[in-house]
């Protein structure tokens, strides 16, 4: 058995050990036991060092290893109110997955068999939402509300406490590359780094933008929600000889519209269409007088006329089916065209804005493009009219050739809407062909019957009648329920508008502006203390769009040394921890840095540090982990309050 035993305390709690000898291991175990290790890996194994999932050395002389059998993380933590709990994570084990948490409700001393104790999965789908997931109780414990933010591809997405916690918590090997340097984006959550701080601070900006998101969201999928309805039903009247009017594809806030009432069209075969309704009610009445008893007797014509009759009508269907054909042709083949104009303006266009791109650097190369034809590369003189006529420049020609799309995307849209309706008149000419043509048939058997009562002409007219009817009324019905739902759609519209016209225009509040205020004062104080050398302490600022440090708008880390680059990790997140000290925020009062001497600092610059961080509240914890050596360490610490825990030789050690 091999093991250590590190107690923590409040106030600044310092672990000092060699290189490689395990003060790593050490505090990325407090990671995996909160199951926190997305932050540096994918596999919850991999954020240990092999000493905790492969091989021990176990002989510091020799450098001799044994193979790790069985290996576990314990952690005693307080949350919210004091209450205690201990944690514990396997990391190898024959039974038990590293994806299991165990949570018993006690410090670790006052654990007997009866210790109440819960077990929970972490690391895995549910593990952030789920009754049974570890971060929903360790979420509870802390007394934190993960929110729900709007993610990319429209959908949404919980923050996750591994995103929060680079904020907290700053690893060794990847963590000194920035602030929030280790910040997992595996949720899509956008702008997830300036979410992670509104939480931590709990600004009431992130929860005005937390809501303008979901308002946004919410809209987004009420005009999808409208524009697939809409393009549905039109979709299923193609090809039905019907035509849907007054039906906006965009989402609006106010529906029906009595101005323009929205309504269906049948087409009458000719150019003239009529609405559904009046189509309807004639044509019951025609139904209606086919079924009467005296229907028959009322026929003042011979069956021999009316063969001739229809015939001809079904002559002037055809030719009129013909011509509608040729115009339909014509009419796509203009859609296509149109399209392909559209396609040749907008290469056009492209070329123009970076023709006018590098003009505006100061190239002379697009004079020279402009002076050749593209086709035989031969020089062009500026004008091919004669006289002194001015041409273009080429900003001038973009703004041209985007009129230009601008009138063919118009012209294409008229095209195929008429194209359309053509097609449905088309569709309806042919319906009304086949009724002439069954028509005939029936006429031809009543002239060779010679049975009395109802003809097989009004049997078939009948039929066929009853059969329209049934269909338009189908159709009819559908439309109820379309005005009905785009109807809710528009009212829920309308109350989106008005939440978001009544969010406050001025996102900050006077407690976000304390809360930032406070946190450029402590941040800008750290570095004067920290020997900030890169320039000015004055001329930095906290970012209200951000909530980065900035110089004269542009990312801070981006232009100073690497050894500021760590002094202003350190005063960033210490003054995060400050700043929860004197408002009420989310933050827990707890920063682990793993050997935040990076990059040379000097020991002065370590040695603020030190003093800076064992002070503020009694609930304050910060935890770092340094291999400084010992006396160095001792003569910094001399008069600082805190807690110092020397490892000697290797971290896990045999165990009597």
């Amino acid at each position: 058995m091999f093991g250590a035993d590190i107690p923590l305390s409040n106030g600044l709690m310092v672990v000092r050990a060699e290189n490689s000898r395990g003060k790593s291991t050490a505090v990325q175990s407090i990671l995996f036991a909160l199951g926190l290790e997305r932050m540096i890996t994918t596999q919850p194994a991999s954020a240990l060092t092999s000493a905790m999932r492969d091989r021990l050395i176990f002989d510091p002389a020799t450098k001799a290893e044994t193979p790790v059998v069985s290996s576990r993380v314990v952690v005693e933590i307080e949350g919210l109110n004091g209450e205690v709990a201990t944690v514990t994570r396997w990391v190898v084990d024959d039974s038990l997955g590293p994806n299991l948490v165990r949570v018993q409700h006690a410090a670790i001393d006052d654990i007997t068999p009866e210790t109440p104790a819960d077990d929970y999965y972490v690391g895995r789908q549910g593990g952030a939402s789920r009754e049974r997931g570890f971060h929903v109780w360790l979420a509870g414990f802390l007394g934190w509300a993960m929110p729900e933010l709007p993610a990319r591809e429209g959908r949404t997405s919980q923050l996750y406490m591994e995103q929060v916690f680079p904020l907290l918590f700053v690893e060794q090997r990847r963590g000194w590359g920035g602030i929030q340097a280790q910040m997992p984006v595996f949720s899509g959550v956008t702008e997830v780094r300036k979410r992670a701080v509104e939480f931590l601070l709990d600004l009431e900006v992130g929860q005005y933008e937390l809501t303008r998101q979901r308002l946004r969201a919410r809209e987004a999928e009420l005009a999808n929600n409208w524009h697939v309805s809409v393009a549905a039903f039109v979709q299923s009247l193609a090809g039905s000889g019907l035509k849907a009017l007054g039906l906006p594809e965009r989402l609006q806030t106010t529906w029906p519209d009595e101005n323009h009432p929205a309504e269906i069209s049948v087409s009458l075969g000719d150019e003239t269409w009529q609405p559904l309704d009046e189509y309807v009610a004639a044509a019951s009445a025609e139904l209606a007088r086919l079924d009467a008893p005296e229907a028959s007797q009322a026929r003042d014509a011979s069956v021999s006329a009316r063969i001739i009759e229809t015939l001809d009508a079904a002559r002037q269907v055809r030719a009129l089916d013909l011509a509608l054909r040729e115009e339909l042709f014509r009419d796509e083949t203009e859609v296509r065209s149109i399209g392909h104009r559209i396609d040749s303006l907008t290469e056009d266009l492209r070329q123009h804005q970076d023709i006018v791109v590098l003009q505006g650097l100061g190239s002379s190369v697009t004079e020279q493009l402009a002076a050749d034809c593209p086709v035989c590369h031969q020089h062009l003189p500026e004008s091919l009219l004669p006289g002194d006529v001015p041409t273009m420049t080429a900003s001038e020609s973009v703004d041209y050739i985007k009129k230009q799309i601008e009138l063919f995307e118009a012209m294409r849209t008229e095209a195929e809407h008429a194209a359309i309706a053509k097609r449905e008149r088309w569709v309806a000419l042919r319906q009304r062909g086949d009724a002439l043509n069954l028509q005939v048939q029936a006429l031809r058997d009543d002239l060779t019957s010679s049975t009395g009562g109802i003809t097989a002409e009004d049997a078939a007219l009948r039929v066929e009648l009853r059969a329209q009817l049934q269909r338009f009324e189908g159709v009819a019905e559908r439309f109820d329920e379309l005005q009905v739902q785009l109807e809710g759609l528009a009212v829920a519209s309308a109350a989106v508008k008005a939440a978001l016209k009544d969010l406050p225009k001025d996102e900050l509040s006077d407690q976000d502006r304390a809360k930032l205020r406070a946190l450029h004062r402590s941040f800008v104080d750290q570095l004067r203390a920290y020997d900030f050398g890169s320039f000015s302490n004055d001329m930095v600022q906290i970012g209200y769009d951000d909530y980065l440090p900035r110089r004269d708008d542009f990312d801070l880390q981006a232009d100073i040394s690497a050894s500021d680059s760590v002094r202003v990790i350190w005063s960033y997140l210490l003054g995060l921890l400050e700043v929860g000290e004197q408002f009420k925020t989310n933050h827990p009062g707890f920063v682990v840095f793993d050997e935040p001497k990076q990059q040379s600092a000097k020991d002065l610059s370590f040695a603020a540090l030190l003093k800076r961080a064992s002070g503020g509240g009694p609930n304050r914890q910060v935890i770092f982990a340094t291999s400084e050596p010992l006396e160095t360490l001792n003569a910094m610490l001399a008069d600082v309050q805190h807690t110092l825990h020397v490892v000697d030789g290797y971290l896990l050690q045999k165990l009597s």
